[in-house]
């Protein structure tokens, strides 16, 4: 067990380098959202240090029986679903039959899961942004901001402005002309809009970038073949090949059928350019600016916060 808590700890510090812009953009997002807050907790750089932290342990006798109580909780009639994918064929519903003798007829009963709220804690709340200093000569960083769920009419509209954003205006500002190694921005399936950057040298000048958004729009001039080049990039993503295994997924774990899917396409197709100006200086206009996450990683920058402003909270990640 400590052979597997330490080269678990090990790999997950390893690999943040790699995925640098992807734990920023977890970590600004946890900042105006308590779904991203647990996920942040989950698996983002708050788990990562929470990791370290444990296989510097001596003693990991309570970590396992902690462990031992969340299977308990977890793994019992009561608390489980599952999504089980097989054919028509008679011989593999036997299969599932025999699965479901063997494993799930053998699960116990245990308590009930005490619900976490996941309420923003006093901490969290005076927040404006998060630096994770870490020995990097270069940086990631990322902007969030809350917009609307999945289901909502401006979901398709925010993105294809993501998709828009990415090519015609973070790309060439941060990557060519800031020396950036990638930039661009997403929508997160809970309505979390977030720009990032990777391996950046001029964080501060990039998140100046991110803040004029509204302003590049406005003198943007619009050509047919920007907007359909990004919803050709949107419908690349939804009808990327599925493996079998993973067939219905969506449904089952955020409860999005094909109907919404399909609906979501036409909604796609649908966009126009007014769309994209309109879902922008609504989500993320200057009045906005008080319902943004910001996050950074690499090294000390003393005057992040006071070119920046808000206020900023630093962990160091080195330790």
């Amino acid at each position: 067990f400590e052979t597997l808590i330490k080269n678990t700890a090990v790999d997950l510090s390893h690999g943040i380098a790699d995925s640098g812009h992807h734990y920023a953009m977890s970590s600004s997002a946890s900042l105006v959202s308590n779904n991203s807050q647990l996920k942040e907790k989950l698996s983002g750089l708050d788990y990562v240090a929470r990791m370290k932290k444990i296989s510097q342990l001596q003693d990991l006798t309570p970590i396992l029986e902690k462990i031992r109580a969340i299977r308990d909780q977890v793994i019992s009639k009561d608390n489980l679903r599952s999504a089980i994918n097989f054919s028509d064929d008679a011989e593999d519903f036997d299969v599932v039959q025999e699965l479901k003798y063997k494993f799930y007829d053998l699960l116990g009963t245990g308590n009930n899961i005490i619900k976490n709220e996941n309420k923003n804690n006093d901490e969290n709340e005076k927040i404006d942004g998060i630096h994770h200093i870490m020995p990097y000569s270069t940086n990631y960083t990322a902007k969030s901001v809350l917009t609307v769920p999945y289901a909502h009419e401006d979901y398709p509209k925010l993105r294809i402005l993501g998709k828009l954003l990415s090519s015609v205006y973070l790309l060439p500002e941060v990557r060519e002309k800031g020396g950036a190694y990638g930039a661009g921005a997403a929508l997160s399936p809970n309505g979390v809009f977030t720009f990032y950057s990777y391996r950046d040298p001029n964080s501060i000048k990039t998140f100046e970038i991110f803040d004029k958004t509204c302003d590049f729009l406005r003198n943007f001039e619009f050509k047919d073949n920007y907007l359909n080049e990004a919803k050709l990039g949107v419908f690349q993503q939804i009808d990327a090949p599925i493996a079998p295994g993973n067939r219905t997924i969506l449904r089952f774990t955020d409860g999005i059928t094909d109907d919404d899917i399909q609906r979501q396409r036409i909604a796609l197709k649908a966009v126009t350019k007014d769309d994209v100006i309109g879902v922008a200086e609504k989500y993320l206009g200057d009045d906005k600016r008080n319902f943004v996450g910001r996050a950074i990683i690499g090294g000390e920058n003393k005057e992040l916060s006071e070119k920046m402003g808000g206020r900023w909270r630093i962990v160091d990640q080195e330790v």
